[in-house]
């Protein structure tokens, strides 16, 4: 376990979108704040090759992932967010990766073991994607869909709200930044992850705040 007595101890576990902010969300949460994540190299995921990255995949191996760390890890504040991958749709067999009920079933159960781990929960939603270049890329062996990405968001929403978790609202965020704001189908320019790293410290300083914590 991490001891930093003094400063506020925020863990991230997430997709790789916030792998890409998590520098600037570092820098802007301050002195005052421990940030760090998943790593994909905790002695817990030994045994374990398909957790063993910083991303946290779909919702089944973020479940995972929080299972074999109960009890090893202890944090002030952790960030959830994942839906990006659990919406992937296999070309072959228009199956997604992890249809809308199980993902509603694993969010549940994310956040009941994430409360083991976490004095207070967020919720970061998932961004938007650029659904053209995506589906139209010859690299990529699935789609995603925004009608599935928001259908899975709105489902997060009911989940949070159920279990009187604060959410950080990433995913209207960025829609209305302005202009290219996407250097692929779903990862965003490096101005873009700097505006996302402060929106979110600046969310997280608001809700402390406004909760007292």
């Amino acid at each position: 376990m991490i001891s930093h007595p003094n400063k506020t101890k925020v863990f991230v576990l997430s997709t790789s979108i916030s792998v890409h902010y998590g520098p600037y969300l570092e820098r802007a949460l301050g002195d005052t704040s421990y940030y760090f994540r998943k790593t994909g190299e905790e002695k817990e995921l030994i045994g374990y090759p398909e957790l063993q990255i910083q991303n946290a995949k779909n919702t089944e191996k973020a479940k995972q992932y929080l299972k074999l760390m109960q009890g090893s890890l202890q944090t002030d504040i952790l960030l959830l967010g994942m839906g990006l991958h659990d919406i992937r749709v296999d070309s072959k067999t228009d199956s997604p990766q992890i249809p809308i009920d199980i993902y509603e079933k694993n969010l549940e159960e994310i956040l009941s073991l994430s409360k083991k781990l976490a004095k207070q929960v967020f919720w970061v939603t998932v961004t938007a994607f650029d659904e053209e270049r995506h589906n139209n890329s010859p690299d990529i062996q699935f789609k995603r869909f925004e009608k599935d990405s928001e259908a899975y968001h709105n489902i997060a929403l009911e989940v949070m709200k159920r279990n009187n978790i604060p959410v950080i609202d990433l995913r209207t965020f960025t829609k209305n930044i302005t202009g290219d704001i996407f250097i692929d189908h779903c990862h965003f320019t490096d101005d873009v992850r700097e505006k996302q790293g402060v929106f979110i410290a600046n969310e997280i300083k608001n809700l402390r705040e406004s909760l007292g914590i």
